[in-house]
This record gives C-alpha cells, sequence and structure tokens, in this order.
C-alpha cells in the first residue's frame, strides 16, 4: 500500500471500523477502493459533527462537492478516489443526503427517518457490491441499506443528542415528552425505549427483505442483525453501553455470527 491507501485505512480503522470489517471480507484487490469510498464518507458526515452551524457544514460539503464535480483539491482522500476512478454520481449522492441533514435536521415520521438511512447508505452499499463483483437488486440495495442505517442511527442516538442532533422521528418525540430541538435534554425512559423498538422493528423489516450473495454483502447484513440483536438484548435502551460502545473483537464476532 502506498501513503494514501495507508492514510484511507487507518481513518476508516479508526473512525469507522464497521466498514473496516465489512471492507475486509471483500477481495485484497479491491480493499483500497472501498476503503477510499469508506473514508470519503466519513470526512463528508463529519461535516455535521464538528459544529453547531448548519451554514459551516453546507460549507464544508460545498467544498467536497466541487472538489469532486472539477477534480480539484489534493488530498490524500481525493487522490485515491482518482486512483480508483470512483463513481463520481455515487459521491455526489453521498454529500446530498448530508445536505439534506443540514438543512432539515429533524425527521417528521418513522418513513422520513428510514428515507433519509436509505440515502446515506445506498450509495455505499451499491458501490461496494460493484467493487467487490456482486450482484444486487435496487430493492435489496435500499433494504440494506436502510436496515444498517437505521441501526447506526440508533446506536448514535446519545450521541448525537450531545450535538443537538435528532434522528428520533418527531412524532415519536412528541410520545416520549420532549420537542425534538430539546433532543439534547433526552433522558433514559421507557417511553424512549419503545420508540427505539419501533426504529429497531423498522430495521428488521427492511432487512428481512433483502436477499443477497457474496462475502461482502452478507456480513453487511450479518453485521445490521448482530446489532440490532444486541439492541433488543438491553431493551431498547439507546443509554446502555452495549448499545453505543465499541464491540470487543467485532470482526471475529461478525465472522462467527455470518456462519
Amino acid at each position: 500500500m502506498d501513503a494514501d491507501s495507508l492514510y484511507c485505512r487507518s481513518l476508516v480503522a479508526s473512525h469507522d471500523y464497521d466498514r473496516f470489517v465489512l471492507a475486509a471480507a471483500a477481495p485484497a484487490a479491491v480493499r483500497p477502493a472501498l476503503l477510499a469510498l469508506y473514508a470519503f464518507n466519513y470526512e463528508i458526515s463529519k461535516a455535521l459533527a464538528v459544529t453547531t452551524d448548519p451554514r459551516a457544514a453546507l460549507l464544508r460539503l460545498a467544498w467536497w462537492r466541487e472538489a469532486i464535480e472539477k477534480d480539484s483539491g489534493d488530498t490524500e482522500i481525493l487522490r485515491e478516489i482518482k486512483t480508483h476512478r470512483l463513481d463520481k454520481t455515487i459521491l455526489e449522492n453521498l454529500i446530498d443526503a448530508r445536505w439534506q441533514e443540514a438543512e432539515k435536521p429533524t425527521f417528521a415520521s418513522l418513513d422520513d427517518t428510514a428515507a433519509y438511512a436509505t440515502s446515506c447508505n445506498a450509495p455505499l452499499v451499491s458501490c461496494s457490491a460493484m467493487l467487490a463483483g456482486e450482484t444486487l437488486s435496487d430493492n435489496d440495495t435500499k433494504a440494506i441499506a436502510c436496515a444498517y442505517g437505521m441501526c447506526g442511527q440508533i446506536r448514535s442516538i446519545v450521541s448525537m443528542a450531545t450535538q443537538n442532533r435528532c434522528f428520533i422521528p418527531a412524532s415519536l418525540m412528541y410520545e416520549i415528552g420532549i420537542m425534538p430541538e430539546q433532543i439534547h435534554l433526552l433522558a433514559p425512559s421507557k417511553k424512549l425505549n419503545d420508540a427505539v423498538a419501533m426504529l429497531a422493528a423498522r430495521a428488521w423489516h427492511e432487512l428481512e427483505k433483502a436477499t443477497v450473495s457474496g462475502p461482502v454483502l452478507r456480513r453487511h447484513k450479518a453485521l445490521t442483525a448482530f446489532y440490532l440483536k444486541r439492541i433488543g438484548s438491553v431493551g431498547f435502551d439507546p443509554f446502555n453501553p452495549r448499545v453505543y460502545l465499541p464491540v470487543p473483537f467485532l470482526g471475529f464476532r461478525v465472522i462467527f455470527y455470518d456462519q
């Protein structure tokens, strides 16, 4: 691996270990391309995490959009994108999804939350399959993307609340007893657990619809199922450390779970 490939590998291993585990299931020849894709996704998702000002996030996303459209910029990730000729449309779709969150930080309904999970993850799922030489229908792509994305939303509820960001739809927030803009006041409660259970049920519903073949997509589905069972095992409490903390030996556990 050259320096740029090593940079992307280190970034994904440190900040998006789930996808690092997924990349490990791919043939060795395509792993650098996958890691470049996942590193790019981490960078644009970070645009919303490093600031509470949506305008600053939009400026950061606009910089990435221009760099992709014009083949400008000279960062390790952009050089890897050029080296592996990653599809610009897929990269722009990922930016569009984050742009949507920056402009509309809350979601009205469960369907809105599911749609956002799909838009953030479907380009990654489809590109991962393409790079790994695996086939996947559009419906199966959306199902896996939605399930994995909603699982990630559940696991990040607590950390997102500290940034005043909310993945719980407003319709469920009202049942919990606080407004979406008061998400920073979120506290453990049975009503919160009930809301999370509804999110998890939707994720399970989507996951069970997906038919996959090939090691990367099969591991993607297995990883999502592993997390959803873990969330359910603690009563759907997003404040339980088993929900939001990294899982020790995740790679080995998912390999075993995938058998």
